[in-house]
């Protein structure tokens, strides 16, 4: 479990603190959806980068996150703040790391479209969509991608997968994911998915629940 507190609230996620420590370190983290900016909060303070860029699309959240780090400027790094979309964001340099979290599987797919587009050399990628899971899987898997590793974590009742990527040829991305069932989050997450699974009806469902069967 990792805080942070500011002058406005105190910030507690296990599943934030995951996702950062994919993250590893580079020159620029782009930190899209970033919402209250907490990863990239963190991912600063680590020491583990030159800049963060915080990203979203809502005005609102924009607004909060510049009275935020107005009141308490984070030492040890320097950062900006873009109202956009992850589609949208131009990609100027190398040692870039993308992390995409808490928000939609096809906001992602049209982020990591736009953005690989640009790159002139292999970045890592950490994403860990809350829903629309699937499809990202599903896209990917299609894709030149190089799976470093995969993770299920659970907290406040609900699970969430992350994926770290690098784009290159090498380990591929799976549809319904291996290592990640092994750990302790994986096995329950996986129970919960074997009672669930078979009361619905369609194919992506079924073959789904066939493959956790075999695990």
């Amino acid at each position: 479990m990792v805080s942070i507190m500011n002058s406005n609230a105190v910030f507690s996620s296990h599943r934030i603190a995951r996702l950062v420590s994919h993250c590893g370190e580079g020159k620029i983290l782009w930190d899209i959806g970033c919402d209250h900016g907490l990863a990239g909060l963190l991912a600063g303070n680590s020491g583990a980068f030159d800049h963060v860029c915080f990203v979203d699309p809502s005005s609102f959240v924009i607004k909060k996150l510049k009275e935020r780090l107005a009141a308490d400027i984070p030492k040890g790094f320097t950062y900006s703040i873009i109202e956009a979309k992850g589609e949208q964001i131009k990609v100027h340099s190398e040692k870039n790391v993308f992390l995409m979290a808490g928000f939609g599987g096809k906001p992602i797919i049209k982020s990591i479209q736009a953005i690989r587009k640009q790159l002139k050399a292999p970045a890592r990628f950490v994403v860990g969509p809350h829903k629309n899971t699937l499809a990202v899987r599903e896209y990917l898997n299609r894709g030149e991608w190089h799976l470093v590793c995969e993770e299920i974590v659970e907290e406040a009742g609900q699970f969430y997968e992350i994926l770290h990527l690098e784009s290159r040829p090498g380990t591929p991305v799976s549809l319904f994911g291996t290592d990640q069932w092994k750990a302790p989050a994986g096995e329950r997450r996986r129970e919960d998915l074997l009672k669930k699974l078979p009361l619905h009806r369609n194919a992506q469902d079924q073959a789904f629940y066939k493959h956790l069967l075999t695990l």
